[in-house]
């Protein structure tokens, strides 16, 4: 198991990390060559019990749907993906680019990750 959110698979979809600033997301989504965008604020997950005595470590998580539209966007195409990306880094009470890392807990420390896009 890894500690970092990205990569990550869900609903068949591989979820790449394209550019990070703070705890806004670019995400490069593809499934069997069909490729399209989400923006999205991660949030800081606290560790939890379940009845069952398993338990949950804290960790960056992804929006979920409950919250689509508010902490996660979908496109089509990167040029409109990343305008959004762009306006909620701007605007962003964030920290500075790659200041917290998706592999661990919030940390001041700068690390950066990207991927490429074909």
């Amino acid at each position: 198991m890894t500690d970092s959110l990205f990569p990550f698979r869900k609903s068949g979809f591989e979820h790449e990390l394209v550019e990070q600033y703070g705890t806004v997301c670019l995400v490069k989504r593809s499934r069997n060559g069909i490729t399209h965008y989400e923006v999205v604020r991660l949030h800081w997950e606290r560790e939890k019990n379940f009845p069952n005595e398993r338990m949950s470590v804290a960790h960056w998580a992804y929006p979920g749907s409950e919250v689509w539209g508010e902490r996660g966007w979908t496109y089509s195409d990167l040029t409109r993906a990343r305008r959004k990306y762009l306006e909620l880094a701007q605007n962003s009470d964030s920290m500075a680019p790659g200041s917290i890392s998706i592999a661990a807990k919030p940390t001041k420390r700068a690390t950066t990750q990207s991927v490429e896009v074909a």
